[in-house]
């Protein structure tokens, strides 16, 4: 019997050549390197992608903007928001006709001051308001929107101030409405000049050119009287300023100059081309706008618009355009909060939360 068992075993020789086993390694190992590479790869790029994870926040936290210093706001008064004739008076009342602007011709508030310029005389057609006896100096800004339809060249309309009864004769206390912006027919036009005078009774406008024209005045603003800030006529903010630096001296921060080409005070579609990488934005209780026209000044920095490290920017923020649209309370004036926002492409947003005094001079700090 063990012996025919014996016989079987050694009939029977099956087996795993050399060949078959150097197969199976190989493929083991072939296996086992895919799986190592498939490891190594996934972990190499999740320690890439956590690297620029890394990268982008340090990127992010060195470009941040840093306030540093004061806030401060400069202040107009509102000579005459144009929504009332009061005692507005003409050089003549035929060649020209004071009436309320119709709403398509109203820039701010309800109504504006149309004068209906029908012929030219000799010494030229004016009409005039008297105010509160308010000196001017040589620094001292007037402004005003101007709408016309007809173009407005040098010396066709010109604004004065006067210490007589009438604007008979304002040379030397005017500057030039159409030499100084070149109003375009159609579009209100934002006009700012400086003329100065001392003990100044009135002021008005002189139209000498050779057409007649219909214009439109609305909301004429000056420089906050230095006395008698509590009784003087309305007055807001016009504007805030600040200075900042690069926070932790990291990727300069682009300040390239906006370009407010209709001057609305709002960075949008009716300007051209945008050629600013930062917007500012404004808030308070009853409205918000975005993307404001803005201006900076090097105070600390080489000749370009990249704050850097060790540089120091002054930022002018011009707020017309909150006024322009609000009414009452709801403009910037005494005892008024408000927010400013200011966003860089890349960093963190800078946010000022200011509220400003009881009683408003042409410059306060809000510190």
């Amino acid at each position: 019997m063990l012996k025919k068992f014996m016989n079987r075993m050694h009939h029977n020789q099956k087996g795993i050549t050399g060949l078959e086993t150097a197969i199976i390694l190989i493929a083991f190992v072939v296996v086992a390197a895919v799986f190592a590479f498939t490891v190594l790869s996934a972990g190499l790029f999740s320690t890439e992608k956590s690297k620029e994870a890394v990268y982008s926040g340090l990127k992010e936290a060195q470009s941040t903007l840093e306030l540093k210093g004061s806030v401060t706001t400069n202040a107009v008064q509102a000579i005459d928001e144009m929504d009332a004739l009061n005692s507005w008076a003409s050089s003549d009342g035929v060649n020209t006709v004071l009436s309320g602007g119709s709403i398509e011709q109203v820039k701010e508030g309800a109504a504006s001051l149309k004068v209906a310029c029908v012929i030219t005389e000799s010494a030229g057609d004016y009409w005039y308001e008297d105010m509160p006896v308010q000196s001017f100096s040589a620094t001292d800004t007037i402004s005003f929107w101007v709408y016309s339809s007809a173009d407005l060249a040098s010396g066709d309309l010109k604004f004065g101030l006067g210490n007589a009864a009438s604007l008979g004769d304002i040379t030397g206390n005017t500057f030039d409405v159409g030499g100084l912006v070149g109003v375009t027919h159609g579009i209100w036009t934002y006009v700012t000049g400086n003329v100065a005078l001392n003990s100044a009774a009135y002021y008005g406008f002189e139209y000498t050119a050779a057409t007649a024209a219909d214009i439109y005045i609305d909301m004429i603003q000056g420089p906050v009287p230095a006395s008698d800030r509590i009784n003087m006529p309305t007055t807001y903010v016009d504007s805030v300023e600040f200075t900042v630096v690069n926070a932790l001296g990291g990727e300069p921060i682009d300040f390239a100059l906006p370009t407010d080409t209709n001057s609305d005070g709002v960075l949008n579609t009716s300007d051209a081309t945008k050629t600013n990488y930062l917007t500012i934005s404004y808030d308070d209780a009853y409205q918000q706008i975005f993307d404001l026209a803005w201006t900076v000044t090097r105070i600390i920095g080489v000749d370009d618009y990249l704050l850097e490290n060790n540089e120091i920017f002054k930022v002018t923020v011009d707020l017309k355009a909150v006024n322009l649209g609000a009414t009452g309370n709801e403009k910037i004036g005494t005892n008024h909060e408000f927010n400013i926002e200011v966003k860089p492409t890349q960093g963190a947003v800078l946010r000022i939360n200011k509220t400003t005094p009881q009683v408003l001079y042409t410059v306060d700090d809000l510190n």
